[in-house]
């Protein structure tokens, strides 16, 4: 089996084409979580791929021996686009307008009292 990691919209697709594609995708086992898992601990790999480089001494002088994602200017520019994501999500308002009434969003009809009955009541069946 291969196991793929993917973020949440990817692994949406992939559901999807796996579904209508079971013969070809078969061996691939989707996995959520530990894509999130990886990228919030890659800057501490990358300090501790750092610190094994340098204890086995095949550290050199150059920048290039540094880790890209350990760098203080990469870690820096990690933070300020976390900390702009959390700001844009807590400041994030539903673009649409509260109200009662099921409405295709393609159209723009309005459904009936009994269709929208029925569809809240769906849950309860």
């Amino acid at each position: 089996d291969i196991i793929a990691v993917f973020d949440q919209a990817i692994y949406a697709k992939l559901l999807d084409v796996q579904w209508k594609h079971k013969e070809e995708f078969c061996s691939i086992v989707p996995r959520m979580g530990a894509f999130q898992r990886w990228f919030l601990s890659a800057h501490k790999k990358a300090e501790m791929t750092n610190a094994c480089r340098s204890m086995a001494g095949t550290v050199s002088a150059a920048a290039s021996s540094v880790h890209p994602d350990a760098t203080y200017s990469r870690v820096c520019r990690d933070d300020a686009t976390v900390e702009g994501l959390v700001e844009l999500l807590q400041t994030w308002q539903s673009p649409f307008a509260a109200s009662s009434e099921l409405v295709n969003i393609s159209s723009g009809v309005v459904a009936t009292e009994k269709v929208t009955a029925d569809t809240s009541s769906a849950l309860d069946i």
